[in-house]
């Protein structure tokens, strides 16, 4: 029987559709090369004598048992799992053991504003006593991890490896820097000066090795805390040539791979394309609807592509960062609209833009801004020790511009003199650090 001129047409309308779907449902686009080479650059081993990494994943290992140890632990029981191979799934942990916990509650940081831990250690010194001799095998494992040359951490495993516990070093650096506070006290200056620095040293290290944005905060609030207490210390006593020059190391500029995002953001790119749910791949694999609308390589590609503009916008310096944030015309700056391969992949789009809301260009800004407290530190210190007059500030802060100026404007630190205090400003002109003069 002969169609009809609309039965025809309709019939037409009907195989396109199938053959655009078809199409859609076969298609995926090819993984992107440089995405395969990354992927395939060897990594450092984890298990290895000297990784911190593994200390601070078995930091809270039971008395009589070594933190590198029960982390080697954690990993293997972490890979038994992941591999579900029936031998290895036999072994487990003895979950029975008990583990270091922290002892004791911490000060509120309102009994000490603005880290006025002198004043409180001043004030409290057998609390801090009692914090310390309660927590003396913590304090030791927190002390021995400056002893430690590599800090490797696993990658590959994605969203399925296992994360340190970084809340307990935070306590015990808090409780670590009470106890040097009271020593201070008592004279002690020089001690003081001289652990502070070896932490100091140690978090610089983490944050100059840190492959994920985990990691690398944590480094960037441990540091933060450190440059303020050596701001204390060096404003309320006077220090002799050889304190001085301990303080000079603990201020001393960030090196490029202290502050910078680039190491840990193309860390985190292995890490997120590593931790693709093995059930999307699967379904992106199969004859189904996922499959027409979720694309694993076009996602991948997506994922990839967004990181490495976050990378080359971490590799700004900070007055070329700050000025493609506030103009917005960088071609740095990843766009979270959706694209032309919204219409063969709309599931991948969706979380190639979900993924995008994590706030990586605030996360670079920590970086930088961990920088300009180590400035007005600085100037805080020095213009202490050089006698400086609080009507003289303005002045001494045009003076020392180039070298501890603003990072991001190259212009001189600010001066409240209402308040007396130099005050740091962020790229949108917002107060960030106010350090009391």
């Amino acid at each position: 029987m002969a169609l009809s001129g609309m039965q025809r047409t309709r019939l037409i309308i009907a195989l396109v559709y199938v053959v655009v779907l078809a199409g859609l449902g076969c298609y995926d686009e090819r993984p992107d090369p440089r995405r395969v080479e990354e992927m395939a650059r060897p990594l450092p081993a984890i298990a290895e004598p000297g990784n911190a990494w593994l200390a601070i994943l078995g930091f809270s290992a039971s008395p009589g048992e070594q933190p590198v140890a029960y982390g080697e632990e954690l990993l293997r029981k972490s890979h038994a799992i992941q591999t579900k191979d029936p031998d290895a799934v036999a072994w487990v942990p003895d979950e029975g053991k008990s583990r270091l916990e922290f002892q004791g509650e911490l000060p509120r940081r309102c009994d000490y504003p603005d880290n006025m831990l002198l004043e409180y250690a001043t004030q409290h010194p057998d609390e801090v006593a009692t914090l310390a001799r309660d927590n003396e095998e913590l304090l030791r494992r927190y002390a021995q991890l400056g002893s430690f040359r590599r800090y490797n951490e696993p990658l590959d495993d994605g969203f399925s490896a296992p994360i340190p516990q970084f809340s307990p070093l935070r306590k015990l650096r808090e409780l670590t820097f009470l106890q040097l506070a009271v020593g201070a006290t008592r004279g002690n200056v020089a001690t003081a000066l001289k652990r502070l620095k070896a932490d100091t040293q140690f978090w610089r290290f983490v944050a100059a090795s840190s492959r994920t944005l985990i990691s690398k905060l944590i480094a960037y609030a441990q540091l933060r805390d450190g440059l303020r207490f050596a701001g204390e210390l060096g404003t309320t006593y006077p220090l002799n040539d050889a304190e001085w020059s301990v303080m000079g190391e603990i201020l001393r500029p960030f090196e490029d791979g202290e502050v910078s995002l680039v190491k840990a953001i193309r860390g985190e790119t292995r890490y997120m394309l590593s931790g693709v749910n093995p059930t999307q791949h699967q379904a992106a694999q199969s004859w189904t609807l996922d499959r027409l609308l979720y694309k694993l390589e076009a996602t991948k590609n997506r994922l990839y592509d967004d990181h490495q503009d976050y990378i080359r916008l971490a590799g700004l310096s900070p007055q070329q960062f700050a000025q493609a944030l506030l103009h917005r015309e960088s071609g740095d700056i990843p766009s979270c609209r959706l694209g032309l391969p919204s219409l063969y992949n709309p599931v991948g789009e969706i979380f190639h833009v979900i993924a995008q809301g994590s706030g990586m260009q605030k996360y670079i800004e920590k970086g930088y801004d961990l920088e300009g407290l180590r400035r007005v530190v600085s100037l805080k210190v020095l213009s202490r020790r050089e006698r400086v007059q609080a009507t003289e500030m303005p002045e001494y802060l045009e003076a020392h511009k180039v070298e501890l100026g603003n990072p991001y404007t190259g212009k001189a630190m600010n001066w409240d003199t209402e308040k007396q205090k130099i005050v740091f400003r962020g790229i949108e002109g917002a107060p960030v650090i106010e350090l009391g003069f």
